[in-house]
């Protein structure tokens, strides 16, 4: 379980349980350092289902889990998603009396659909094809992952590419870098709808989960405690090494873009690198400056010295 005393930008959200009087209030989920989401009880009372980001290779999977009251925690399926974003946002689940279970689905190459299992066989079936008609008159960018070492601290991060349809390894293509907002967020192996369009119109989109991400741990996620924007230009612009060096990205034609805790990243990209021809810097929150309680009114340099502002 996370301190309960540090002050730290974000911290793990854990399951709790307590009895219906208020007694042997305890921690669930002291052992997963990762979010607890959406806590629903089984129908037979034997333990909880939740969603979360898991621990192994498959980062930024959002998985559905179940905690069993004898204290165990079970890993049932991964893909769970909303389909249309590469974010987690919108992933949902419902359980049935006799422990089925369904649950959006979606991968890079299967925007969305509804998937069953149950906790005694938790391999999920996928009913719906959706997207099946559009899919037979549209080809997709394929989407690789992507782990590289960020120049700031040799730190292992994670993140993905789309190709564009009919990808061509000998050919140079542009390099759109997408960077995700939050910045406690996360991408993953999820269909993008905007990544698909802009591999479609011939860029080979980077997207990467810099420190601060969620689904690493607490303490990736509060590498840029105080430090915002910091070190995640290295894990970014080291993302852009790594695709260039894969040797089919036109490094005369960068591009970065981004939307709010994005779009701020994309302001602090550009400040730090003349390696990209234009940026997209959207919705970002910029100014930071605020009026401290006890300030001295005006702009003079010495009352701005003896009164810092930034929070």
């Amino acid at each position: 379980m996370a301190s309960t005393t540090a002050t730290r930008a974000t911290r793990d959200t854990h399951l709790y349980l307590m009895n219906r009087d208020g007694s042997n209030p305890h921690v669930a989920t002291a052992n997963l350092d990762r979010d607890a989401q959406d806590p629903q009880w089984a129908p037979d009372g034997s333990g909880i289902y939740f969603l979360y980001d898991f621990l192994y290779d498959d980062r930024g999977d959002t998985k559905l889990a179940f905690y069993s009251l004898d204290g165990t925690m079970r890993e049932l399926p991964g893909h769970v998603g909303s389909g249309g974003s590469s974010s987690s946002a919108g992933a949902s689940f419902t359980v049935a009396k006799d422990g089925a279970f369904a649950v959006t689905y979606d991968t890079p190459s299967a925007p969305g659909d509804i998937a069953v299992g149950s906790r005694s066989d938790p391999k999920t079936r996928v009913l719906t094809a959706l997207n099946q008609q559009l899919l037979t008159q549209k080809k997709l960018g394929q989407t690789e992952e992507l782990w590289f070492e960020s120049s700031a601290d040799q730190r292992k991060i994670e993140g993905w590419i789309i190709k564009p349809p009919d990808f061509d390894p000998a050919k140079k293509y542009p390099l759109i870098l997408e960077i995700h907002g939050g910045p406690f967020a996360n991408y993953g192996d999820r269909f993008d709808t905007n990544k698909q369009v802009w591999a479609a119109k011939g860029y080979v989109v980077l997207y990467v989960n810099p420190r601060g991400s969620t689904s690493y741990g607490e303490e990736f996620a509060n590498l840029i405690h105080h430090a915002y924007s910091g070190d995640d230009f290295y894990d970014l612009n080291s993302g852009v090494d790594a695709a260039i060096a894969r040797g089919y990205i036109d490094k005369d034609n960068l591009f970065v873009t981004g939307g709010s805790g994005g779009g701020a990243r994309t302001c602090w990209m550009i400040d730090r690198t003349s390696r990209f021809r234009a940026a997209a810097s959207l919705y970002p929150v910029i100014n930071w400056l605020v009026r401290c309680p006890g300030r001295p009114s005006g702009n003079s340099a010495a009352s701005s010295a003896s009164y810092p502002t930034w929070v």
